[in-house]
């Protein structure tokens, strides 16, 4: 296990209370991915005890880090006043030392909490952290946030507003290799078709053209598979199980009639 790895490098560790720190956290990370919110925040504090008493500019970054990481996990633990306050202090302190990639997680928390309270201001935070991560050239995050915009003017009812985020977001996402996100960003985009009533087979074919990787997987649940069309421009590589479209290099493993035409 990564976790076990990283405690074994504890023991070893050369390089003073910087290397200890970078360490720490990581080990946060580990436990965030595994869902132990608790674990995850106590290894960010002791990075952060690591961390002080130190000088240095690469001391000032690493520390904006572990505050945007610290308010990231209080968000995920649902968290949002608090997180509101770490993402607060993370962006001041990024700022400090003209730190682009982690004043983007700052920003990007600050939109999450904000949208979790309710409150107004998220779209306006996930175009400062858009506008961060292109500083630091972090195109992957660019990509998410603006998936993530979307998602905000989805919900505010301005879906042609939505779609174009989406649309972009997704472009970003493929450009890079991020196929997940282009394919929930896709599912994104047929779930505004399906809502104004557009033809399914249109959103059959923009789910389809994001989706090519070995073993990749894609909600299918807001389409009637009775309504879905396939048509013979694509390989015979979906199939409609269980509520999802599956692919593997060969196409799909049965079930599924590519010919099979909507229903009047």
């Amino acid at each position: 296990k990564a976790s076990d790895a990283y405690a074994e490098a504890r023991k070893i560790v050369t390089g003073g209370k910087l290397a200890e720190a970078r360490l720490l956290l990581k080990l946060s990370w580990v436990e965030e991915k595994l869902g132990n919110y608790p674990e995850a925040l106590k290894w960010t504090e002791r990075a952060r005890e690591a961390l002080e008493g130190q000088q240095g500019v690469d001391v000032e970054r690493l520390m904006a880090s572990t505050t945007a990481w610290y308010a990231t996990v209080l968000q995920a633990q649902g968290r949002s006043d608090e997180a509101l306050q770490w993402a607060e202090r993370a962006t001041r302190e990024a700022e400090d030392v003209d730190d682009p990639e982690e004043l983007g997680n700052a920003y990007g928390v600050m939109a999450w909490a904000t949208g979790a309270l309710g409150k107004e201001g998220a779209e306006a935070l996930m175009l400062k952290a858009l506008e961060a991560f292109r500083r630091s050239g972090n195109r992957v995050r660019q990509g998410l946030i603006l998936s993530n915009v979307g998602g905000v003017c989805y919900w505010e009812g301005r879906w042609d507003d939505a779609m174009s985020y989406y649309e972009r977001g997704r472009d970003e996402s493929m450009k890079v290799g991020n196929l997940v996100n282009a394919a929930m960003a896709s599912m994104n985009i047929a779930e505004i078709l399906t809502d104004r009533g557009e033809h399914t087979e249109q959103v059959v074919r923009v789910v389809v053209a994001d989706q090519r990787g070995p073993g990749q997987q894609l909600l299918a649940k807001d389409f009637p598979v009775d309504l879905v069309v396939i048509d013979d421009q694509y390989p015979p590589s979906l199939q409609v199980r269980q509520g999802l479209i599956n692919y593997d290099e060969h196409g799909a493993f049965g079930e599924w009639d590519v010919n099979r035409k909507r229903e009047s």
